[in-house]
């Protein structure tokens, strides 16, 4: 049987190997709902230093995700300028169900991380939104949650575990 590269040369592997999400997860996750702006959606981010917003409907279920990406896609690039239109402006109205990630990848708090590495690395998206048993939003996992979390296998220092910078890479950084 082959010995996995990384335990063999990094004692600390093995206690990333043990890791759940839980162990990593950003709680109390800052949300959005269906119906709030754009405006609204770019200012929390913003003030919150984070990257990453869920975005609950009215029964406080997950209904899609918003990145600080997807606030960039839909704004006018006039905002702020000397060339802004009223049109321009009204960006600013659009709900975030108008621009918001449908569906987005939730793992399981109870999960390796190894599966969420797997899921980052397929995806191509930078977190997954953790859900319990019953869908109910109970966390976010960042990228950058896992690379705090294998700094001992690098030699480096895990905690504190402040939240994530981004709350949602943590609670305002603290994520």
């Amino acid at each position: 049987m082959e010995e996995n590269r990384l335990t063999s040369r990094h004692p600390n592997a093995d206690s990333l190997n043990m890791l759940c999400i839980a162990d990593i997860m950003t709680e109390g996750v800052r949300t959005a709902t269906l119906d709030d702006s754009l405006q609204t959606v770019r200012n929390r981010l913003e003030e919150w230093h984070i990257h990453h917003l869920p975005v609950i409907d009215d029964d406080g279920r997950l209904a899609g995700i918003i990145s600080d990406r997807d606030v960039l896609q839909a704004l006018s690039p006039y905002i702020g300028t000397m060339s802004e239109r009223s049109s321009d402006r009204a960006s600013l109205n659009k709900r975030a169900h108008q621009i918001m990630s449908r569906a987005p990848s939730t793992i399981k708090p109870e999960y390796p991380v190894a599966v969420a590495v797997g899921m980052l690395l397929d995806s191509g998206f930078s977190c997954l939104v953790v859900v319990d048993h019953t869908d109910a939003l109970v966390g976010i996992v960042t990228w950058r949650d896992i690379m705090k979390a294998a700094m001992p296998c690098f030699g480096g220092e895990a905690g504190p575990y402040a939240p994530d910078a981004d709350q949602n890479d943590a609670a305002a950084d603290a994520a």
